[in-house]
């Protein structure tokens, strides 16, 4: 049975000579979205509400709402909702410019087009796109102002997807924000542990178990797992997803395991959590 296409959508032109251009913006409602391979532009998109498969190319992948992802010019792409019952919600912008091709390989976006950032970015950018497409819909005389915010939301993703750059051989990362950054961008890869960070920041797991205690108080794996459990509790009561999945969707490979670990940070199973915040 063929998807009912149920599409609203806002979107605004822009013109702009900053060093990333912006050609137009929106706000989607959609139940499935196509993009021909003669598109010249760079998509970024910000998925709002509504998990969605997305196909880019050959290839798949699984967006969760308050997930990023970036289409690249002249590539098909076909992304829908997994549930043909709900739509995606998505905030998008369509930009080129010289330097985002390299700019785009210095970040995440280059191994993946599908990005998690940590809320405070997420809320920053999201209020960005609001105050845009506000700006648009009542004069064109806020147009310079409009396209300063379209560009303050491309570099602040890229740029905070960023993991660090090398500026030296082997130099170590010890900004704890961007090694919280980088946690996040994998907190659902069930190959996530200390090692794995550790190598990618060059530092040692007894500098890494230090920056933690000084900065949270806590340690490594207990921040990974509080992390998984908030998203896993949303999981739980947003969606009828069984176990399995959700725990496999928060990074968890062995089901048991993760309801130990809920149990431990909720004090109940999930089955429990579920049915007591039910409506």
């Amino acid at each position: 049975m063929p998807l009912e296409i149920k599409k609203q959508t806002t979107y605004f032109h822009i013109n702009n000579s900053a060093d990333i251009k912006t050609i137009d913006l929106g706000h989607s409602l959609d139940s499935y979205w196509d993009i021909e391979d003669n598109y010249p532009y760079y998509c970024l998109n910000f998925l709002l509400s509504g998990e969605t498969i997305l196909e880019i190319g050959d290839e798949k992948f699984t967006v969760l709402p308050n997930q990023f992802f970036l289409i690249p010019p002249n590539t098909p792409v076909h992304y829908y909702s997994k549930n043909t019952v709900n739509e995606v919600e998505v905030y998008w912008i369509n930009f080129y410019g010289k330097d985002c091709e390299e700019l785009i390989a210095m970040t995440n976006f280059s191994k993946n087009p599908v990005l998690s950032l940590p809320m405070r970015i997420r809320a920053s950018i999201l209020s960005n796109f609001k105050e845009a497409i506000n700006l648009c819909s009542h004069s064109h005389i806020q147009g310079i102002i409009c396209n300063q915010l379209l560009s303050n939301i491309i570099k602040t993703l890229l740029l905070n997807s960023k993991l660090f750059v090398e500026s030296a051989p082997r130099k170590k990362l010890t900004d704890f924000d961007k090694i919280i950054t980088l946690i996040n961008t994998h907190l659902f890869n069930p190959e996530l542990n200390a090692t794995f960070i550790c190598n990618q920041c060059y530092i040692t797991p007894e500098h890494l178990s230090r920056l933690f205690k000084k900065n949270m108080n806590l340690h490594f794996s207990s921040y990974v797992n509080t992390e998984r459990i908030k998203k896993a509790s949303s999981l739980l009561l947003d969606t009828d997803y069984p176990l399995v999945k959700i725990a496999e969707l928060v990074g968890y490979g062995d089901v048991y395991y993760f309801c130990k670990i809920f149990k431990k940070y909720r004090l109940m199973t999930p089955t429990e959590y579920r049915k007591k915040h039910a409506d």
